[in-house]
């Protein structure tokens, strides 16, 4: 026992709260801040294992970096004598285990308790922290009935340390199992932690559901009178009936309890979200009575129905939200109803520079964008059915949005604008598309405003199809770097958009303009991705919030003072995308991350996956480029401006190589190393080739003219031929994107190499010139070719399962290629006649996506063909759930009161 005024760090021990087998807790001092805190002393053994001590410290802070008001706030960690502590806040209550020594708690504060966990652990599932050792002992229920979960990552760290000891009911210890030593507490262990396997948060779950079920009888689901045959009830049994202990247990929360003690993780909730809203439904019924005294009108009882069975599935949300979509008498207004969409982890939300979620016109579907790297389709969601199901032809597809009626679906797919009939049928094509447009909006007159090009503004088309119609342009001279995300107002007579500048989209501002007269007006200045609400409302994403302001529909102005309504919404940082969408009749989804992105590194990665440092340096590297010689790297950096740096090994110093302002990317060398060229995209101008010497000196020289964009590709081993991707090359963009040949020699009037009616780009000489790599999705993929150059000759499948972003080996021995995650080589032979082998996998990671028709490659490979450079993400993930509001007009109408004209 530690003595009162003894000090661990700046903490001065008060006196002892308590002790058990993770511990002694004593409450203590910080002068520092001047409060009273809980400090838990674990034993000095745990300390022997440092390696096992640093990841209980780095877990201990992720704890207290989520500030959740049902996780116990995590201070500090430290050693004191070679024994490590933990400083928290101090409670004032009692652990739930005390609490339950008085017998089961009532259904309905049950339900609230139980609630309350739930939320708290969807806080640490979403950080990736799994408890692994949930039980009564590690809940506090304080004076005032929060709940606070207690303990996590313990239970990690004090594996191998603690022996196993006799009954079920000491706290965690290592326990011997058929599968050998684990670790838990015996009664609240999952199947798969008996079994010693990989445990995830699913494991919390079913830990859950026997606390639960405890707080509702009074006694343990699993109890028996040994250890082993404990373990062997949780793998092998079914708790007993909970009515036969409290016949006042409804059946929805019996089957809430059942469907999280289910022995396969796959079976029960796949997510403690899932059981928030399940809980949150049962508390909004009558809660503690018996069914036998509950007479429901049928209408209630095909509710009920409904709640019984969303209570056991994953897709529970979907078939309370039917219910209240389309059962609920119109006249009364639709309740705040807040859950979790989750996605399965092989088809996350593909958060592209384009949003990737879209609510029909009247709540009933969700469409929205998701797969691994860049395998994306969109997913249509019937608000009223249980499973997401893909929409047949829209493999590729992003940026999707309704007609007015709700039948129709418009996205973006390999270069074209597109549209589909929900009620089934082909995709129909309507126009060419740059692979960068950002936005399109439907009208009431059955047009459709889009974002045409990278440099230019919003086009006009018929829903029919036919030729796009200008309808703004960007003013260069007034720093307009492009107009984005067009929304067609109420009676179609105006356009709602956002002016990019040259700055951060923060620093974009939002106006209106006549679709009649041309008349320009500005609403916000500083934010991005706005829209116009029902309720007299724009919302608009800054600095990663939502952001409200009253806006008068007559008049076209704003009438009030912007409130942020929602924090962390998700926001594509180069286009000022936000991943969020609402219908008509009030229902918001949106994703939930951090708008900033933090730096990317440069990696050496050899063929076996092994990675080091290049550089210390992080930026937001894109292109990376190697000299012939391999001793420098061309590299395009996005920040305020978009400029090609180039980076010296022997010195370690980058250095800007474009200073003009323009908008600079996708570098590639001439093979002797004397120049690089890039795309640029000038003001007023569309994106062209250039070149420039890599010592800086010198002026930029324009290799390409014309108004289509352009994209560089690769250069012939004499730096005489230029092989580039060109968007809609001589007014005729009825191909899409092709490859394009440029001589430097005779008229430099460039040629077609491959124009077809599929998307063709990425183009890679060989070593010897005599042939030309590139991507098609001829296939209905993308995969990598090989034809002879300049031809003629057939052209040679190289990738398999789908590839992107070719690169010659310099000896031409080899082809490299990424297939998603994957990088992949083909051994080639090109004498006495071209062959290549079978692709075979070198190495897979999360690295910069591969290169798009409009940019190079995210890769290159050094001379000898051993290492390769590839900048690693340091992104936030994917997320893997979509935030469902039902209801949100009336919040937002509270939040924001529209001001009375």
């Amino acid at each position: 026992m530690i003595s009162a005024g003894a000090h661990f760090g700046r903490y001065e021990i008060r006196s002892k709260i308590g002790e058990g087998g993770m511990g002694e807790v004593y409450r203590a001092f910080d002068p520092k801040l001047n409060r009273n805190v809980a400090i838990k002393v674990l034993p000095a053994a745990f300390s022997a294992d440092r390696s096992r001590l640093s990841r209980f410290e780095q877990e201990a802070q992720a704890i207290g970096a989520l500030n959740h008001p049902n996780i116990l706030a995590v201070y500090d960690v430290g050693a004191h004598d070679n024994s490590p502590y933990v400083v928290s806040e101090l409670l004032q209550g009692q652990s739930l285990r005390e609490r339950l020594a008085n017998g089961p708690i009532p259904q309905r504060q049950a339900t609230d308790f139980a609630l309350q966990i739930a939320r708290g652990l969807m806080a640490a599932h979403e950080h990736g922290i799994v408890h692994r050792d949930l039980k009564p002992d590690n809940i506090f229920i304080t004076h005032d009935d929060c709940v606070k979960i207690l303990d996590f990552g313990l239970a990690k760290l004090i594996d191998r340390f603690v022996d196993g000891v006799g009954q079920s009911d000491v706290p965690t210890r290592r326990v011997m199992t058929e599968s050998g030593v684990v670790m838990g507490t015996v009664g609240y262990m999952s199947p798969e932690q008996v079994r010693g396997r990989t445990l995830d948060h699913r494991s919390d779950i079913f830990a859950f559901g026997a606390v639960l079920y405890e707080m509702l009888c009074g006694q343990r689901a699993f109890q028996r009178e040994s250890d082993v045959e404990t373990l062997n009830a949780i793998l092998k049994e079914e708790p007993a009936e909970l009515s036969e202990a409290n016949s006042l247990v409804s059946q929805p929360i019996d089957r809430i309890v059942r469907h999280c003690l289910e022995k396969n993780p796959s079976r029960r909730f796949q997510s403690a979200g899932d059981i928030a809203f399940a809980l949150e439904n049962i508390s909004t019924t009558s809660v503690g009575a018996t069914p036998s005294k509950i007479q429901p009108s049928p209408r209630l009882r095909r509710g009920l129905h409904w709640l019984i069975l969303g209570a056991f599935l994953v897709a529970l949300a979907g078939g309370f939200v039917g219910w209240l979509l389309h059962r609920a008498p119109q006249s009364v207004a639709t309740p705040l109803t807040r859950f979790a969409l989750i996605l399965p982890a092989s088809t996350p939300l593909a958060t592209s520079q384009r949003s990737a979620v879209a609510f029909s016109p009247d709540g009933t579907r969700l469409v929205y964008v998701a797969g691994p790297g860049g395998s994306t389709q969109l997913y249509l969601r019937q608000i009223d059915q249980f499973e997401s199901t893909p929409i047949p032809g829209s493999e590729g597809g992003s940026g999707p949005f309704f007609s007015p009626d709700g039948q129709w679906l418009g996205f973006f797919a390999n270069n074209r604008l597109k549209k589909v009939s929900l009620k089934g049928g082909a995709p129909l094509i309507l126009c060419n598309a740059s692979p960068v447009t950002r936005g399109a909006s439907w009208g009431p007159d059955d047009t459709i405003l889009f974002i045409g090009a990278h440099s230019e503004g919003i086009s006009r088309i018929s829903a029919s199809g036919g030729k796009p119609q200008v309808v703004t342009t960007p003013n260069a001279q007034q720093g307009e770097v492009g107009h984005y995300w067009p929304e067609i107002l109420p009676g179609g007579k105006q356009v709602l958009f956002t002016i990019a500048t040259a700055e951060n989209f923060d620093e974009a501002y939002i106006v209106v303009q006549s679709l009649e007269t041309g008349a320009r007006q500005t609403l916000v200045r500083g934010g991005s991705y706005a829209h116009y609400v029902p309720t007299g409302h724009l919302v608009y994403i800054r600095a990663g919030s939502m952001m409200a302001v009253t806006f008068d529909l007559s008049q076209l102005k704003v009438t009030g003072t912007p409130v942020p309504v929602i924090d962390r919404v998700l926001v594509a940082p180069e286009s000022g995308a936000g991943h969020f969408s609402f219908s008509n009749s009030g229902s918001l989804v949106y994703a939930s991350g951090d708008a900033a992105v933090t730096g990317r590194s440069l990696l050496w990665v050899d063929r076996r996956g092994a990675t080091r440092p290049l550089s210390d340096i992080q930026r937001q590297f894109h292109n990376p480029s190697l000299s012939p010689e391999g001793h420098r790297l061309a590299v395009m950096i996005y920040g305020i401006s978009q400029d090609v740096w180039i980076y010296e090994f022997s010195r370690g110093t980058l250095t800007r190589l474009t200073f003009d302002g323009s908008e600079d990317w996708g570098p590639i060398w001439t093979p002797d190393g004397k120049r690089v060229a890039f795309t640029s995209v000038k003001p007023g101008d569309f994106p062209n080739v250039f070149w420039k010497p890599a010592d800086g000196t010198g002026t930029e020289e324009q290799l390409t003219t014309g108004k289509n964009p352009k994209f560089t590709g690769s250069w012939s081993h004499d730096s005489k031929t230029l092989a580039f991707s060109a968007f809609g090359l001589e007014g005729d963009s009825s191909t899409g994107t092709d490859i394009w040949i440029l001589s430097l020699e005779g008229d430099h009037q460039p040629r077609p190499f491959l124009r077809k009616t599929f998307t063709e780009y990425g183009p890679e000489f060989s070593p010897d010139g005599h042939w030309l790599a590139y991507v098609s999705n001829e296939s209905g993929r993308n995969e990598v070719y090989v034809q002879p150059f300049p031809g003629p000759g057939a052209k040679r499948q190289i990738s398999t399962e789908g590839g992107t972003s070719p690169v010659w080996a310099r000896n031409g021995r080899e082809l490299f290629y990424r297939h998603d995650d994957k990088m992949m080589a083909v051994v080639i032979s090109l004498q006495p006649e071209f062959t290549a082998g079978a692709p075979r996998l070198l190495f897979a990671g999360k690295y910069e996506e591969p290169g798009l028709p409009d940019e190079p490659r995210n890769y290159d490979v050094t001379p000898d063909g051993q290492r390769f450079v590839m900048i690693k993400m340091s992104e936030p993930s994917a997320p893997s759930q979509l935030n469902i509001v039902v209801g949100w007009f009336a919040e937002l109408e509270s939040r924001v009161p529209v001001t009375q004209q």
